[in-house]
């Protein structure tokens, strides 16, 4: 599988080839998204647990392994490696004693190909790094649970997954959690998420709509790169940064909405987006990373509602003085009187066509 390199090479993904991934979560498509934070209720089911034999710390129903954590606590560490569809238990049960279930370990459910359904209760408030990760007959996610972090590469590679609705409730979204989910169409993310992890959603070629709430301050590094399928974004306006890559080769993308309140563009954020036409740089825009608009091919207009040119930063110490732009034929548009300042500044001055709006 490729990694994410955009940032570490930007101009080498023009020659990579897209991943050919299709991970897509229907996962969480039983959730509700609305404000009343109720999402779906998953049974609550209690189960009665033997020792693992040979171990002496795990424990089994003859589906799933469990461990214990606390007094009253427990988490699911593995499977019998042929669990088809599953809910996890509320609760089990042990030499007499009621165990709460709260989390699904790392890579608890990994690259289990006979898995088509999981129901997670609210009891579970973590899904821990590629708990799912290659569960590539997974189809159907049903989660309950109000207050939850999903960790890194959590859903990577489910490849039958093909929308994610994500219940109210959800804090997190770790890195890689829902990368390469080519078969992806639509992500709600709610606004109880504050935090979305480096290439969350990367190559999801098949991605059209994203709704993004207030809560989240920053759009990370390839957070939504390769999302070719996506035509418009709309950044909403508690975001302050756009990471290096955010939306690189997002190659559909004809239009973008920049709110005022980012203050820097990433490097290569939006690079070989092909069909992007024009783009409004905000008034509080203090910086813009190298190639940040690199290979944009049909940028026609570029309007600057900044006063003071941006400055524009190297995306690592290492790569080199690469342009923002690849050509300088687009109309710069600027402020009234700032023409002149925008004209005596490196890489604006580049521009042969510079007119005060």
């Amino acid at each position: 599988m490729e990694q994410r390199t955009l940032i570490t090479n930007i101009k080498m993904m023009k020659t990579l080839k897209l991943m050919g991934m299709v991970m897509a979560c229907a996962g969480f498509c039983a959730c509700s998204s609305s404000d009343d934070d109720s999402g779906t209720m998953v049974e609550e089911k209690t189960v009665t647990v033997n020792a693992v034999e040979g171990s002496n710390d795990k424990l089994t129903d003859n589906l799933l392994v469990y461990k214990l954590t606390s007094n009253d606590e427990a988490k699911v560490v593995g499977n019998n490696g042929e669990v088809v569809s599953v809910t996890i238990p509320t609760n089990i049960v042990w030499g007499g004693n009621t165990y709460k279930v709260t989390k699904i370990e790392a890579k608890a459910f990994y690259k289990l190909e006979t898995l088509t359904d999981v129901a997670i209760p609210n009891s579970v408030t973590s899904v821990g790094d590629e708990a799912f990760y290659g569960c590539s007959n997974l189809t159907s996610i049903t989660i309950s649970m109000k207050n939850i972090n999903i960790g890194v590469n959590a859903f990577r590679d489910c490849y039958e997954l093909s929308s994610i609705i994500l219940s109210n409730g959800v804090t997190s979204i770790g890195e890689g959690a829902f990368e390469g989910c080519s078969g992806l169409t639509s992500i709600t993310i709610p606004n109880s998420v504050t935090s979305v992890g480096d290439g969350a959603f990367f190559g999801c070629s098949g991605l059209t709509s994203i709704t993004i709430p207030n809560s989240v301050t920053s759009i990370e590094k390839n957070t939504f790169a390769r999302c070719i399928g996506l035509t418009s974004i709309t950044i909403p306006s508690g975001v302050t940064s756009i990471g290096d890559g955010a939306f690189a080769e997002c190659i559909g993308l004809t239009s973008i909405t920049i709110p005022n309140s980012v203050t820097s563009i990433g490097g290569g954020a939006f690079s070989s987006c092909h069909k992007l036409t024009a783009i409004t740089i905000p008034n509080n825009v203090k910086s813009i990373g190298r190639y940040a608009f690199d290979d944009c091919s049909v940028l026609k207009n570029i309007y600057m509602q900044v006063t003071t040119p941006p400055t524009i930063v190297a995306i690592d110490p290492d790569y080199g003085n690469g342009e923002v732009f690849s050509d300088y034929s687009a109309t710069l548009h600027v402020p009234s009187g700032c023409k002149a300042i925008y004209s005596k500044t490196y890489p604006w001055s580049e521009f042969k066509n510079i007119v005060e709006s």
